[in-house]
């Protein structure tokens, strides 16, 4: 049984279509060329929560092969939680025990009597559970591991010091506020740039996810009050030296992080490929990066604990809103950025953990600038696909 999911349901079908399979099954998959029986047992699945393109697509593809007893389902799920959803594994399994008898020749299975394919107990827990624990316990690691940098590097507790500006005062709905004109500010330019015919600032990457970093790049514009007032240094070669320590520390998230990611859940390897983009977004990414890590220290300046991250959720919370309206109301922009956005503000909070985490060890807003910047990056180049 051949099963792929989002461009790997267009794979799945191609795969079949070479091997034939007992059975094929397409999750929210692309389009492809199918006929009645070719590739057998063909199953399309999407998610009611998902893109649109996509289920009009399956719909398409079903109406063509529907004569060889090809089979269609959608499910309540969004397209990235379209795989691990019980209702569509329990559907996929049902589909291969009434609609695939050629299962029923395997040797193997063909020795034990009633032998039927079916999904072990807490399945989908226990698989969450394992993968939750690893990422928990690789993580953690990154805490004493930026502590041991601080302890090597011995900083001075006051070497550098991020001043109060217009926005150490304001509460968290005039952040917002801020956020939202300034994103929808950014949706708007970009989407007449797209009327007058000119691609994304970013589009020269390739990547099918440019949209979203070339948002943030133009968003630097409304964190220059922030940007202005850089922070108070006290020894310059003290920060480089915080700064070189940041690289093996962002090293160990994007390479031991990227290869539990990858064995566990969804493909996170950096690639040379991947790399090579990497490298490019991360100086055109670090000034919205310093802006933003500005912006969260000073508005904590004369805030209770937990004001960083009230912030950053906010912000983020803030520019999302305003590509959802972009796309609800202009037409414009990516709609698979509607569909992950909880897993994008998920991502965010994992990006604030190391952040804060190196700040809170080395004192220094330019190496959590750093690495939020070589983090965003890799999330750019590796979690969007590429084309």
């Amino acid at each position: 049984v051949v099963v792929g999911h989002s461009m790997g349901g267009g794979a799945a079908l191609d795969v079949a279509k070479a091997i034939l399979p007992a059975a094929t099954v397409s999750l929210a998959g692309l389009e492809r060329e199918v006929r009645p029986g070719w590739p057998p047992n063909l199953f399309l699945i999407t998610a009611r929560i998902g893109i649109p393109q996509l289920r009009e697509a399956a719909d398409r593809m079903y109406e063509r092969a529907r004569a060889g007893g090809a089979g269609r389902k959608e499910f309540l799920a969004t397209h990235s939680s379209l795989p691990f959803s019980s209702a569509v594994q329990q559907a996929i399994v049902e589909w291969a025990n009434r609609a695939v008898p050629a299962i029923r020749a395997v040797p193997a299975i063909r020795a034990v009597p009633g032998a039927r394919l079916e999904i072990p107990s807490w399945f989908n827990e226990k698989l969450l559970a394992l993968a939750l624990a690893g990422l928990f316990f690789l993580a953690g690691l990154f805490v004493p591991l930026a502590g041991l940098a601080a302890w090597a590097l011995s900083p001075e507790p006051f070497g550098e010091v991020v001043p109060e500006t217009r926005f150490s005062s304001w509460s968290l709905l005039s952040l917002f506020g801020y956020g939202l004109g300034v994103g929808l500010g950014v949706i708007v330019l970009i989407h007449l740039l797209g009327l007058a015919g000119w691609p994304h600032p970013l589009s020269f990457l390739h990547l099918d996810g440019s949209y979203l970093p070339s948002v943030l790049l133009l968003s630097t514009l409304g964190l220059l009050p922030v940007l202005w007032r850089q922070p108070w240094v006290r020894d310059w070669r003290q920060t480089a030296a915080k700064l070189a320590v940041t690289l093996p520390l962002a090293a160990y998230v994007v390479v031991i992080g990227g290869a539990f990611v990858t064995w566990q859940l969804f493909d996170l390897w950096p690639t040379w490929t991947r790399l090579g983009k990497m490298l490019v977004l991360v100086p055109v990414l670090l000034p919205y990066a310093l802006g933003e890590e500005l912006l969260l220290r000073t508005f904590a300046k004369r805030a209770r604990g937990g004001a960083a991250l009230s912030a950053l959720l906010v912000w983020r919370l803030a520019l999302l809103g305003s590509i959802v309206l972009g796309v609800v109301v202009l037409g414009s922009g990516q709609q698979m950025l509607v569909v992950v956005a909880i897993p994008l503000l998920l991502l965010s909070l994992l990006e604030y953990f190391f952040s804060e985490s190196l700040y809170r060890a080395l004192g220094s807003a330019y190496a959590g600038a750093l690495l939020k910047a070589i983090l965003m990056a890799w999330l750019f180049a590796t979690f969007f696909p590429l084309q």
